[in-house]
């Protein structure tokens, strides 16, 4: 018997000033959240499939990688991270490669855990700053 998971599926029209109108399908992992594939085709094609007509030409598109099919039919799990900044936190400071030695220092990404959101483009707290670890299980 075949591996069966729940998803989703959304089915959206796509309007363009440079292209024919067209009709996007996109598959979600209801477990993972991850966008699987989006499948794209003109609306005449989409009108014939709905109605019984099969085999209409299409073109799809994987929106992930090796890894995150790896991740297919598993619960993503998410936690918040709390790190302080330096004492005399200077503006010019990357705030990426700090949270990355920050992190390593903690030992953070154990047991499947992985930096999600390094938090360097949304706004902080004074003397903390917030990152995003996520993991698959």
């Amino acid at each position: 018997m075949k591996n069966k998971l729940k998803g989703t599926v959304t089915i959206t029209r796509v309007n363009s000033n440079m292209e024919e109108d067209l009709i996007a399908i996109e598959i979600v992992d209801s477990n993972s959240r991850s966008n699987i594939a989006r499948v794209t085709m003109s609306m005449e094609n989409f009108a014939k499939a709905v109605t019984g007509f099969g085999y209409q030409e299409v073109t799809i598109e994987q929106l992930i990688d090796d890894e995150g099919f790896s991740n297919i039919g598993k619960t993503r799990e998410t936690k918040t991270v709390w790190i302080k900044k330096p004492e005399e936190f200077l503006w010019d400071v990357d705030m990426s490669v700090y949270v990355r030695k920050v992190l390593d220092e903690m030992n953070a990404e154990t047991d499947g855990w992985k930096l999600w959101d390094d938090g360097v483009r949304s706004q902080q707290n004074e003397n903390l700053h917030r990152v995003i670890m996520v993991r698959y299980v």
